[in-house]
């Protein structure tokens, strides 16, 4: 089940995304879980001491709903003295139900561009996790693929990447790994825009060949600037200052 907003005042996504967010816990006998999220185990997590580790995965919705969902999460994690560390990490789905293999491939260009921009936004141990290697299929890969056989084909060519296209045929959605773990609001939902910002550009520029030459032409930052926008461009300055050292 999804929720499709009606509003996008606080957040102008209109892609149905979900949210898996790892994390930790001081152990109680019981917990709750905050609407419109379930909760699973997770392996991955290392946890110390007397925490617990748990992944908390939403309802897919969008706009302003999802931005509630968000606050939902913050809160609680609030009320249970949540944590979270190096082994954590946040993923993101976008709905791809609605996009055909060339969609897909151009997506991949404008996020194989920008993934070192991105990879510079996350702390050191995420950087180098074990679990995500980068994007590694070529511009010239991608964006001669027209059909879902080939989109296959050459993506398990490159599995387990930050850009995940094996939940594609599993779950119906593009999955993003690359961020950290994270229980902060404006860091899930700036990392939200980014992403559909990314997405947005793929199948902009997936119209037409020229498209993807007047995208190709600019330097990585300077496109990365024009796709995503000034307000994002400061928050991302910001998060690649704080771990420049």
């Amino acid at each position: 089940m999804s929720r499709d907003a009606e509003t996008f005042d606080k957040l102008n996504v209109k892609r149905l995304v979900g949210l898996e967010a790892e994390c930790m816990y001081p152990y109680t006998d019981s917990i709750h879980t905050p609407s419109n999220w379930a909760t699973t185990y997770d392996g991955s997590i290392s946890t110390g001491g007397d925490y617990e580790g748990i992944e908390l995965v939403s309802t897919p919705s969008s706009g302003d709903l999802l931005y509630s969902q968000v606050f939902d999460l913050v809160d609680w994690a609030k009320s249970y003295e949540a944590v979270v560390n190096s082994s954590c990490g946040l993923h993101v789905h976008f709905d791809s139900t609605n996009l055909n293999a060339r969609q897909v491939a151009h997506i991949g260009i404008v996020y194989s561009r920008y993934q070192h921009l991105l990879k510079d936004m996350m702390p050191p141990s995420r950087q180098g996790s074990r679990w995500c290697k980068d994007f590694s299929m070529n511009v010239d890969t991608l964006r001669n693929i027209d059909t879902e056989e080939e989109l296959i084909e050459e993506y398990y060519e490159s599995m387990n990447c930050r850009l995940n296209l094996h939940s594609r045929y599993f779950h119906g959605s593009l999955e993003f790994r690359l961020h950290s773990g994270t229980l902060n609001k404006t860091k899930i939902v700036n990392w939200i825009r980014i992403l559909n910002a990314i997405i947005e550009k793929g199948i902009e520029i997936e119209k037409d060949s020229s498209l993807v030459d007047e995208f190709l032409k600019y330097g990585d930052l300077t496109s990365f600037v024009k796709t995503i926008g000034e307000e994002l461009t400061s928050y991302h300055s910001k998060r690649v200052m704080k771990f420049a050292s």
